[in-house]
């Protein structure tokens, strides 16, 4: 961004001193822990006890010493003689001096190896010490490439070492009876027993995803090969190393069933996120978003993305639940499906170290075309000769002996024909007589016009190349006592319009404590700093750059935006209409900053081996603030100034939520059973402050105190408050017979604020079930072939409680009254809102059915889902009679379907030193809403209709068959205006056709019908990834097939243009003629009598095929990083295409926008949009 609020003078510094403080902080935070775990096994053999022993057996002193202490106890129950017993008291006695006593008389000795203490025979012990020997080797990986830095320790103690530059280690003095363990990051972890061996030589494979890959299910975890419902999951390579501001523009198009639409592609901009369709019509179809536990409040933000606070260089994982019978665990909030995102964590081995940058810059994919200044003056002609022709007296008459004007007329004779015989002849003539030609402009292109001598490309002159940057370090390892992952990242990006950017500042400490044996904490931080420059309506620039007239000057002579409103006497006058200028739109600022910490506490307790309570306890503290200034030098259509406003909004939330949870797991035999029950509880917290001032006396220094008016006291000058909460009770079990045959099932009761006093509990139960059926012995003779079969099938119920916090309750609201006959206005307050007891939870009930199958020694692996989702009770906005005094007021009515299919394919095409595979995805669902309540009343919402029987939210407009080609096809169809007969006010060759939905005879407004649906036929993802020695590349593509968009925003230009405008080439080549009446578009014409409606006519299939990605690598041999004796682990240079190409024939910028966002009932309408961007990057990757 090449101007940053956030951090420019006092603010700077002071903000750098708090990062400073924050980073301080966490480091002091980690090395308190990092001394504390090292320093537990010192303590444990330090501390002093009070004990007392009465005739116990050395078994039970055993044990109630490992109860009270720290140390576990190891030993053979042979050894231990029943018949020994203790009888003492010891009083501040070391855990050692109390086994010295206790053994003193017996036959048996210990040693201490860290936190255990192994009770032998007095024979072994020199037996033990004459076996402790030196133990060396070298580590490798599977190309015999040595291996630095890899951790070698002593299984059980935090005794070790690392291999050196050469993979080589030496450890002396190891018993014989131990194991060694090593790890390295990115390795698969190996433990050898010593034994008698001197030389232990490993080689250590690379982590790979497999059929033992363990998913997160919400509240735990499980094996993907046991998962018996639908879950998607997004592996860890997809992510990194992509210059994007969130994680959803890494994942589009990766995933069947989930589509990740970008509606505004601008810096920072809202990324919608639909999982197996839309469920709701005034509830949020947002999906509930879980980060390391936590479920976040933030839905949809078209301007500003919420997801964009979560880095996504910090990823480990993500996970998407689709059906209910993995979703339901979340109950009211997962009638939208949940994604959890889980965040890397510290691992055990020594600390590593990992630094990412990128650099790159960004520029529009797909440009409009609009017309050069030749083809503009041929445009404009064309509009002015139609425009003529509609006044001819004898237009439309069926006499053919009749004069007519002609499209071809030159300008004399267009002009004289109009003063003498146009139906406005008298005040045509009066005006030439008094010397104003103006109004011959609406017929002829003056000469002033052609004589303009620019030819100007709005869109080159309005935009830039943008630039973005990603920096991210951290650093992640651990002990058997603390494992940590701390990481910072940057992330900048300016946009290709000057003044519209978004920078990010993020921050996250993961930290993981084991207290001893049976107990764990941990505190998960992750404050993050955003600063985000939108430009005022950026999407009318847009449309000014494509409309803007070539022959316009962008600058005037002093280098500054021209202003190119109205301008009395002007050559523009009656032949163009005022513009504003889209180069002035930097000049008003529109700045918006967050502040966000998320946090985590939480602690683990094995009570037994099987049984685990774990409590958590999530905090969220986000501030919002924006400000908003309007310059008094921002032009007007028609005037060089602007009425200077500003405005200060800040919006503060603190949100908590509690959870705890008790986890049973245990295997008896082929039996495994996972059983889980808890609570939660959570509050969300609202305080928001609004100021709008007036009147500036300079634009120079733009803060409130400098304004002088408030124009409503009431409305521009206000504080709120609100709160919302929500408690609940959860429960799961998952029972598998000898991995062959599964069952799930899982219930939640949650409550919530939200909903009335009748209605604020609501149950939400789940249950799946799979059988593996590739495990039968009947399967035996296709296992060559198909080596893993899985059937699967679930049902639930899931929840939305997404509506406003008090719509169940009646509002009072703020207002004024005159009392008396006197004119002063005193204080009162007006009801605001109906309540209703009865309002309820929307629900949606989900079946599932789907089956996962790999073949060919898992080289091939396919996965096919069918889905039906019921929604009833649906949360809407009913509309009440004005007489009540009421808008509307929420109630529970009316019912929707979604049911589809989804399919998912993974190919290992080639495997050895060239690597190739393949995944492909796709999905389709089908909409239909059921009920609309018992008066099947019809929704209508900016261009859109929802009726029962049909999709919901239908493209609503008129039904346009092409312009009408001629007079024989106007008088033979119903038209415009049928009953006036003056054929100036009616249709005619070149106008818009209609179709005559009601057969009436006449187009009109009562002929508007459902003419398209948003909802696509297919949508579908690929992704393509090769390997060769180092080398790897990765292309990720992904499209939609069908589903219309309505271009509402282009109407003026591209429907039936004035001609006081630019227009584009798709419409400039096929607009009606005399000489072309086969044509796609309707005539423009300078002026129109008949006002033909043109809604409709701009409507397109938004197809198309985009390649998503493409990221080409190169990752240095580990033996010349050896050579090089950096510490360096990891070397991988590498560059990024985002948004490499798009190919569609639909002609805005981006066919996935909407104009409404996320609004269920308003899909489909491009009113104007951010276009598009292809981003080139290049970074280097380093570990050390």
């Amino acid at each position: 961004m090449k101007k940053n609020n956030w951090i420019n003078g006092r603010a700077s510094s002071f903000q750098q001193k708090k990062i400073l403080l924050i980073m301080k902080l966490l480091f002091v935070f980690m090395l308190g822990f990092m001394l504390q775990s090292y320093a537990v096994v010192s303590q444990a053999q330090n501390k002093r006890f009070n004990l007392q022993f009465d005739n116990n057996t050395l078994k039970e002193v055993l044990q109630k010493l490992e109860d009270q202490t720290e140390f576990s106890f190891i030993y053979k129950d042979e050894s231990i003689n029943s018949e020994n017993v203790v009888s003492g008291i010891f009083r501040e006695k070391k855990v050692t001096e109390i086994l010295d006593k206790i053994l003193r008389n017996t036959e048996l000795s210990y040693t201490i190896n860290g936190d255990v203490i192994i009770i032998l025979p007095k024979d072994s012990e020199t037996f033990i010490e004459q076996q402790k020997q030196g133990v060396s080797g070298k580590v490798t990986d599977n190309s015999g490439v040595a291996l630095p830095g890899v951790t070698v320790l002593i299984k059980g103690t935090t005794n070790g070492t690392i291999t050196d530059t050469n993979g080589n280690y030496s450890l002396d003095n190891i018993p014989a009876n131990t194991s060694l363990q090593f790890s390295f990051v990115g390795m698969k972890s190996q433990e050898i027993v010593v034994g008698k061996k001197t030389t232990i030589n490993v080689t250590l494979a690379e982590e790979t995803i497999g059929i033992d890959e363990v998913v997160a299910i919400g509240y735990g975890t499980q094996k993907k090969r046991d998962v018996s419902s639908s879950i998607s999951s997004v592996p860890m390579e997809r992510l990194k190393d992509k210059p994007v501001a969130n994680f959803a523009s890494a994942i589009s198009g990766q995933m069947a069933g989930v589509r990740i639409s970008n509606n505004n592609n601008a810096p920072g901009g809202g990324t919608n996120i639909v999982i197996r369709g839309i469920n709701s019509i005034n509830a949020t179809n947002d999906p509930l978003i879980v980060i390391d536990g936590f479920p976040l409040q933030d839905g949809f933000n078209q301007s500003e993305n919420p997801l964009n606070s979560i880095n996504t260089a910090d990823i480990e994982t993500i996970e998407v639940l689709k059906d209910a019978s993995s979703s339901a665990i979340y109950g009211a909030q997962a009638a939208n499906g949940v994604i959890i995102i889980t965040t890397k964590k510290g691992k055990l081995g020594k600390p590593t170290i990992n630094i990412n940058f990128s650099n790159g810059v960004e520029q529009m994919t797909n440009r409009m075309e609009p017309l050069n200044r030749e083809d503009f003056l041929k445009f404009l002609d064309d509009s002015r000769a139609n425009a003529y022709l509609v006044d001819s007296p004898n237009y439309g008459s069926d006499n053919p002996n009749a004069p007519q004007w002609s499209w071809t007329d030159d300008n004399a004779t267009r002009i004289r024909n109009w003063q003498l015989y146009s139906s406005d002849h008298e005040w045509i003539t009066g005006a030439a007589a008094a010397g104003d030609f103006r109004i011959n402009r609406w017929i002829t292109v003056s000469d002033e016009t052609k004589a303009q001598p620019y030819d100007t490309d709005w869109q080159k002159v309005g935009t830039q190349v943008g630039k973005v940057q990603d920096f991210q370090i951290s650093t992640a390892g651990g002990t058997e006592n603390i494992k940590y992952m701390v990481s910072g990242g940057y992330f900048n990006q300016e946009g290709i319009v000057s003044e519209t950017g978004y920078n990010r500042f993020s921050f996250r400490a993961n930290v993981e404590l084991k207290i001893n044996n049976w107990m764990k904490t941990g505190l998960l931080l992750a404050p993050s700093f955003e600063n985000l420059d939108v430009m005022n309506n950026v999407e009318g620039m847009f449309y000014s750059m494509v409309s803007m007239p070539p022959i316009y000057a962008p600058y005037d002579e002093n280098g500054k935006p021209k202003y190119l409103g109205e301008i009395q006497g002007d050559w523009r006058e009656w032949n163009m209409y005022g513009s504003i200028n889209p180069l002035v739109n930097n000049i008003a600022k529109d700045n918006r900053r967050t502040a966000k910490n998320l946090s985590t506490l939480f602690g683990e307790i094995n009570i037994t081996k099987d049984l685990v309570l774990r409590s958590e306890l999530h905090t969220e503290f986000r501030n919002w603030e924006r400000n908003f200034f309007l310059p008094t030098a921002y032009p007007q259509w028609n005037n060089r100034t602007s009425r200077s406003q500003g405005i200060n909004n800040i919006t503060s939330r603190l949100y908590w939520n509690s959870q705890s949870f008790l986890t049973y797991n245990h295997i008896f035999g082929k039996h495994t059973v996972n059983a889980m029950l808890g609570y939660s509880a959570e509050e969300s917290s609202y305080r928001s402050t609004f100021i709008r001032k007036y009147d500036f006396p300079t634009d120079i220094v733009s803060t409130l105190n400098q304004a002088v008016t408030v124009l409503s006291a009431q409305n521009d000058a206000a504080t709120y408050r609100s709160s919302q909460t929500m408690i609940g009770s959860f429960a799961r079990a998952m029972y598998n017979y000898e991995g062959k045959y599964y069952l799930t099932g899982s219930i939640r009761r949650d409550g919530s604020s939200k909903f009335g006093a009748d209605k604020k509990w609501g149950i939400f139960p789940s249950i799946s079930a799979a059988w593996r059926i590739s495990d039968e012995s009947f399967f035996s003779p296709l296992k060559q072939y198909l080596n893993d079969v899985k059937i699967r099938g679930g049902w639930g119920i899931i929840g939305n409680s997404g509506i406003g916090s008090y719509d169940a309750l009646s509002t009072l609201v703020a207002t004024s009254y005159v009392l008396g006959s006197s004119s002063k206005l005193s204080p009162g307050y007006v009801d605001g809102r109906v309540s209703n007891s009865a309002l309820g939870w929307e629900s949606t009930t989900d079946y599932s059915l789907g089956t996962d199958v790999e073949l060919l020694n898992s080289r091939i692996s396919l996965s096919i889902d069918y889905f039906y989702k019921k929604t009833e009770d649906m949360l809407f906005s009913m509309p009440l009679p004005t007489i009540t005094g009421f808008g509307s007021y929420m109630v529970n009515i009316g019912s929707m379907r979604n049911r589809g299919f989804e399919y998912l394919i993974k190919t290992r095409n080639f495997s050895g030193d060239f690597n190739w595979s393949t995944t492909f995805n796709l999905s389709y669902f089908r909409n239909r809403v059921l009920s609309t309540g018992q008066v099947n009343r019809p929704l209508i919402s900016n261009n859109s209709y929802t009726i029962e029987g049909k999709p919901l939210a239908g493209i609503w407009g008129l039904e346009f068959l092409g312009p009408y080609k001629d007079w024989e096809d106007v008088k033979n169809n119903p038209i415009v205006n049928a009953n006036v007969p003056n054929w100036l006010y009616r249709s005619s060759p070149g106008t818009p056709k209609m179709s005559d939905v009601n057969a009436d005879g006449i187009i009109d407004g009562n002929d508007n019908t459902i003419i398209g649906s948003a909802n696509p036929d297919f949508v579908w993802g690929m992704t393509n990834t090769f390997e060769y020695k180092g080398f790897d590349l990765a292309i990720i593509m992904n499209g939609v097939q069908g589903g219309d968009r309505m271009m509402t925003g282009m109407e003026g230009l591209m429907a039936r243009s004035t001609g006081t405008s630019n227009t584009v080439y798709d419409y400039f080549n096929n607009y009606w003629r005399p000489d072309r009446t086969d044509a796609k578009y309707a005539a423009p014409t300078r002026k129109s009598w008949d006002y033909s409606p043109n809604r409709g006519t701009l409507l397109f299939k938004q197809t198309f095929v985009k390649c998503q990605n493409i990221s080409f690598g190169y990752s240095l041999p580990k033996n010349i990083l050896q050579k090089v004796n950096l510490s360096l682990s990891q070397v991988r240079v590498y560059s990024n295409i985002q948004n490499a190409f798009i190919i569609t024939k639909y002609p805005g910028y981006n066919p996935e926008v909407n104009q409404s966002g996320n609004s269920a009932l308003s899909q489909g309408i491009d009113a104007g949009s951010y276009p598009l961007t292809r981003t080139f990057s290049f970074g280097i990757n380093m570990s050390f």
